[in-house]
């Protein structure tokens, strides 16, 4: 999966008053994804 920093690296973004929010951005994507599939990523 996408961690943060390729995230924000592919968003153009260089500042960290974000960070939370792409995370949590990043944590329901991935959430989202384990369900549709029904397993888990590693």
């Amino acid at each position: 999966m996408v961690d943060l920093a390729r995230a924000k690296e592919h968003l153009r973004i260089e500042h960290d008053e974000e960070d939370n929010l792409i995370q949590a951005y990043l944590d329901a994507a991935r959430a989202h994804v384990e369900a549709f599939c029904d397993r888990t990523i590693v």
